[in-house]
């Protein structure tokens, strides 16, 4: 009789991993005081709109049919291949994905760490994907920078809580916007190709405000930015040669300028255009209400409707005529 008692402690959950995601759950029960219209209030209005009409193209489905396997296919190499990140192993990325979540009010994803010297990160989430996750290599999950890692991370885990991994997947697997080299289809139609590639671009400002929040001190953004940029983390344009001083000077001026008053010069570089943006969104009441422990580093915040006109007209480059 004794040996088909069943001892009840076996019973209780001691497993660190889904403690930490029925916390974050919790978190996230709190995130629709962060929706406004439906989306979350750190979204780029210019990126909703983007992949909205997008999503509506005809021809669109045909074109992420093929994904679909291509997502699926990623994902059973990398998890066959990769290793769990957790308290005892790989710690630092995975204390730096649980903070990061925790600050974005979110569910906590699966940490992977691939073995490998290069320096890559990306998140999966989608059909055929068992639980969301964000992938690293072992060179970035062991770089030794805080910093860096929360950003980073806390770029792909805006991505996963946006809905844009399918939509990023498609760029990688038709070889568009630099984020993928291993081209394996072309897509014929003109339009859904641009508009793909115009989404990739408005993506990343949402991305980098998931970054902003996830950051210790948003107003690392930049130094951090520019770090990622010239290792060719997060980038869909070739680095330049930009430093710290550079845009920040660039972006004073720019921070004066009324709106209607916009105006920049052609020489003027997408991917600044894109670091002028996260710096308009440091200097929004949105990023502080999220943010709490946070100090502004302005006296006089933007709202959101304010900043999102400032981010359409810098991200076009001038004011809409």
């Amino acid at each position: 009789m004794i040996d088909n008692l069943v001892n009840p402690l076996l019973e209780i959950d001691t497993n660190f991993y889904h403690y930490v995601s029925a916390r974050s759950k919790a978190h996230a029960l709190k995130s629709d005081t962060h929706l406004i219209g439906g989306k979350l209030d750190y979204a780029f209005d210019g990126d909703s709109e983007c992949r909205q009409k997008l999503g509506s193209m005809f021809g669109i489905s045909k074109v992420l049919k093929p994904v679909y396997g291509f997502i699926n296919e990623n994902y059973r190499m990398m998890y066959g291949s990769s290793a769990k990140a957790g308290s005892l192993k790989f710690s630092a990325a995975y204390e730096a994905t649980v903070k990061c979540a925790e600050r974005l009010k979110m569910v906590l994803p699966v940490v992977c760490v691939l073995a490998s010297s290069e320096k890559k990160i990306y998140s999966l989430e989608g059909e055929g994907v068992n639980e969301p996750c964000v992938v690293l290599t072992s060179g970035l999950a062991e770089c030794g920078d805080d910093k860096l890692l929360k950003f980073l991370i806390g770029r792909e885990l805006g991505k996963i809580q946006n809905g844009h991994c399918l939509y990023r997947q498609a760029a990688a697997f038709y070889g568009l916007a630099g984020i993928d080299s291993d081209r394996r289809e072309t897509i014929t139609d003109t339009n859904i190709k641009n508009s793909l590639i115009e989404w990739c671009r408005l993506s990343d400002i949402t991305a980098d405000r998931a970054g902003i929040i996830s950051l210790d001190e948003p107003a690392d953004f930049v130094k951090v930015a520019l770090k990622s940029l010239s290792n060719g983390f997060t980038g869909i344009y070739t680095p330049e040669v930009l430093s710290e001083t550079i845009i920040n000077d660039g972006y004073e001026k720019l921070h004066f300028t009324p709106a209607r008053s916009i105006s920049l010069s052609s020489d003027v570089s997408p991917l600044v255009r894109r670091l002028y943006c996260g710096l308009e969104f440091i200097n929004c009441e949105v990023l502080y209400n999220r943010r709490t422990d946070a100090t502004p580093t302005v006296a006089h915040l933007v709202n959101k409707q304010a900043m999102e006109i400032r981010c359409v007209i810098i991200s076009e480059g001038g004011v809409r005529q």
